[in-house]
């Protein structure tokens, strides 16, 4: 028998070379990846613990610290990585911005609900602190446009009765014939001036006689045409007012009202809203509110008297639910000692609306119309539409 035979031949002995494994990098020798205490004393490698300071352990970070060179360096950038948290960081806490709802009815969305003042105040002081809150409420500004509602039946049931319109156009033959003569235009040329001075004498006759008839009863002067929405929708108060300790106040306290408010009549308009404030130091700020009311009038009264100053009023108008804006005007209200003595000398109604009128007091005199009985007095002061 032969020798046994094993069917997997062994395997030879690895071939000499050099080991595998390798030494571990941590270590804090000079030129490797840790740093340490004597690594300062050598520019570059000084500038990389610098710049992985955050990495350093405590007691290379208090030999960096204490160093005369490298310290000053070390303070400057965790200055400059608490500046740029702070920045990071969101400028008011979380949770502390008002809903969104609030922000809608703050920033009078369609259909907005009436804020409380003292809530509204709160409000308005975040809203001027936040840039969130001030951007969203700014989307607001500009209302949707109005929905338009056409009803065609009409016009439809009307094309239907009517009968088709048919047009014949006639042939038409031209034949040559004798030449016209041409005719003389003198006797034209004669009548024209008089036509022209005829026509002139009758329009200052009618002038002449409307003038006349209206002497007794005459009205506020016009005003000039303004142009701007606010001239054409905002009527009154406008220009200066009276003081509520004025005589005009005081002598006639049944007709002279605190001030009016007088808006233009809206089409479809539900409600009317106004709210007054102190004027701001200038014309991009304003006071603070004062007073506010809502009617289903374009006419609302104000119940409390005003000292001398400036006043800004805001309006707005309700339709189909939806508000919109009307705009905003200023007013002042001041003391004249030389219109209070001539008003102490009159007597007459008449009198007093014109001495308001030419001295300029337009929103007192409206209002002191607005108090007369109907007759043709009050409608000689109210007729006129303002601002036209």
């Amino acid at each position: 028998m032969s020798a046994f035979q094993p069917e997997k031949p062994g395997s030879p002995a690895p071939p000499a070379g050099p080991r595998a494994d390798m030494g571990t990098d941590m270590t804090n020798a000079s030129r490797g990846p840790r740093f340490g205490p004597e690594d300062l004393q050598d520019p570059e490698r000084a500038q990389q613990a610098l710049l992985h300071w955050d990495a350093l352990d405590a007691r290379l970070l208090a030999v960096l610290e204490r160093h005369p060179h490298h310290g000053p360096k070390l303070a400057t950038l965790r200055a400059a990585e608490a500046w740029l948290s702070e920045q990071a960081e969101p400028r008011t806490p979380p949770g502390s911005c008002p809903s969104a709802d609030e922000l809608y009815d703050y920033g009078r969305g369609p259909g907005f609900r009436q804020l409380d003042p003292a809530r509204r105040t709160t409000l308005e002081a975040h809203v001027r602190s936040c840039e969130d809150c001030q951007e969203l409420v700014l989307t607001l500004a500009a209302p949707p446009p109005l929905p338009l509602e056409f009803d065609d039946a009409p016009l439809r049931a009307l094309s239907d009765e009517l009968p088709p319109l048919t047009v014949e156009i006639p042939s038409v033959t031209v034949r040559p014939g004798p030449q016209a003569r041409p005719r003389s235009l003198r006797p034209l040329r004669q009548w024209l001036p008089m036509a022209a001075a005829a026509g002139f004498l009758l329009l200052a006759g009618g002038w002449f006689a409307l003038r006349q008839d209206g002497a007794a009863l005459t009205g506020p002067r016009p005003d000039p045409l303004l142009r701007g929405r606010s001239s054409e929708v905002l009527w009154f108060p406008r220009g200066a007012l009276l003081a509520s300790d004025s005589l005009l106040h005081t002598g006639w306290p049944a007709l002279a009202p605190q001030a009016l408010f007088e808006l233009a009549p809206q089409a479809g308009a539900e409600e009317y809203k106004v709210e007054l404030f102190h004027a701001g130091g200038d014309a991009f700020t304003r006071g603070g509110r004062i007073w506010s009311a809502s009617s289903t009038q374009p006419t609302l009264e104000l119940p409390l008297g005003l000292e001398p100053g400036r006043y800004t009023y805001e309006a707005w108008v309700v339709v189909r639910g939806l508000e919109q804006p009307l705009g905003a005007r200023d007013f002042s209200v001041v003391r004249d000692a030389g219109l209070e003595q001539e008003l102490a000398s009159l007597g007459r109604l008449e009198d007093v609306l014109r001495l308001l009128d030419q001295r300029g007091y337009v929103s007192d005199a409206r209002a002191l119309a607005h108090r007369l009985p109907e007759g043709e007095l009050r409608s000689a002061w109210l007729s006129p539409i303002p601002g036209r």
